[in-house]
């Protein structure tokens, strides 16, 4: 079975992709933009990743801006008081 683009990641590539959309978004500083800019030049498998990100944001941006129901809202911030309460430390 071929193994994927993320399999054959390594540590400077997983470092690079962890600013990717940063990068996109040209809110890195000119150094770190230039490191990626480099390491993109000689990465196949992180420039895969570069255009599907861009992709992905692209559609993102098109998709039509809708208010989910009520009841989805509703459903979505009890998990999240739930998750929130569990992370917090207990109190003193």
């Amino acid at each position: 079975m071929k193994a994927g683009p993320s399999s054959s990641l390594g540590t400077p590539c997983l470092r690079r992709l962890a600013r990717l959309s940063a990068y996109i978004e040209r809110e890195v500083p000119s150094p770190a933009r230039e490191s990626i800019r480099r390491h993109m030049a000689h990465c196949a498998d992180c420039r895969v990743v570069l255009r599907t990100l861009k992709k992905t944001i692209a559609l993102c941006r098109q998709a039509p801006k809708i208010d989910p129901p009520q009841a989805v809202s509703k459903r979505v911030l009890a998990v999240l008081r739930r998750e929130l309460a569990r992370c917090r430390p207990p109190a003193p």
